[in-house]
């Protein structure tokens, strides 16, 4: 199959009129010559396929022209080293591999906003051109291309994504936002709120990220319970004043200049924070949870992993009457520390 060319009447079948009626899954890999999918030797419309609902294509570099463009049972779409054309398949969701030529969708005609308004999971992989998440409309006005129903965002090996666009917090159904390997990514807009019903954020490997915004303290975001950070390089603080108001859980790991958790400043505010577990490991340069001891009080689990320039985690729990227990993990040793 590496030497094919072209997919044609031959792989329909020249007397069917709907070819692979109960087909569900369909995974085309490693054909490194291919180059054209067609239906009848020409570049006309293909029907077929009318019960498809995954579509993977891998590692067929050569592949040009439009894939089939009427599958209406298509739900997933996995694409690896595809050059893109204008032609996407309506459907739920879409996973982009190692595209190297892909900067935005749309310098090449493609409008994610208009054409895959049912888009609900999107993922961009080891695309190390990617660079832009808008579409500069003229007038210095750019436009997020999106689909508003997007619920779940996840962005890995984007080597040149240096900014998240502002217009991300108007995304009001997106759930979760991952971004990984990303070692341009300087920050999130510094000025814009998380999407109202975020629930889950996963940040790995963003070098140059100092912080986060101090936006999301304001937020209207009423669901926020999860955030996981961790080989982020430059962070010294997570956030600054105070946490999230509605974060349950968060998870810090191998940030090697994290001094503290939480920059209260010179600031004083009442600490809101919801906040139930609070996990750190491997942070060789955290000196306290917060620079003003000031812990919430909804606080019940701490567990502390290798993290050698810790001294106290005491201050700031005496009067916490929810909390359960203090697990302190030093070189293999557990101490588990209920408060007095």
């Amino acid at each position: 199959m590496a030497a094919v060319k072209n997919i044609g009447p031959e792989f329909y079948g020249s007397s069917c009129s709907l070819p692979f009626p109960s087909l569900k899954t369909l995974c085309i890999e490693d054909m490194e010559e291919w180059k054209h999918w067609t239906s009848n030797g020409t570049d006309q419309e293909m029907e077929g396929f009318p019960q498809l609902r995954y579509l993977s294509i891998l590692r067929c570099s050569k592949l040009q022209g439009k894939l089939p463009a009427h599958l209406p049972a298509l739900e997933r779409l996995v694409i690896q080293e595809y050059q893109f054309t204008q032609q996407i398949p309506d459907l739920e969701e879409m996973k982009i591999v190692n595209c190297e030529e892909v900067i935005s969708f749309w310098q090449r005609g493609i409008r994610l906003k208009q054409d895959l308004g049912f888009l609900r999971v999107l993922v961009i992989e080891s695309c190390p051109n990617f660079t832009s998440m808008e579409a500069d409309e003229g007038d210095g006005q750019r436009e997020l291309w999106i689909p508003s129903g997007l619920r779940c965002l996840r962005l890995n090996g984007c080597e040149c994504l240096v900014e998240l666009p502002r217009a991300l917090q108007n995304l009001r159904f997106l759930r979760e936002i991952s971004v990984m390997n990303c070692p341009k990514l300087v920050s999130f807009p510094p000025d814009a709120g998380l999407p109202s019903h975020l629930r889950f954020i996963n940040i790995k490997g963003c070098d140059a990220l100092e912080s986060l915004p101090q936006a999301w303290i304001c937020s209207s975001n009423m669901y926020l319970e999860s955030m996981f950070i961790e080989e982020c390089a430059a962070f010294t603080h997570i956030f600054k004043v105070q946490l999230p108001p509605n974060l349950k859980r968060l998870i810090i790991r191998s940030c090697n200049n994290l001094r503290t958790v939480v920059d209260e400043g010179e600031v004083s505010v009442p600490n809101t924070s919801l906040l139930e577990d609070l996990v750190i490991s491997q942070c060789p340069n955290l000196v306290s949870l917060t620079s003003g001891g000031n812990l919430p009080k909804s606080l019940k689990y701490v567990s502390i992993n290798e993290c050698s320039k810790l001294e106290s985690m005491a201050e700031g729990l005496h009067d916490n009457t929810s909390f359960e227990c203090i697990e302190k993990i030093l070189y293999g040793v557990v101490q588990i520390l209920f408060p007095s």
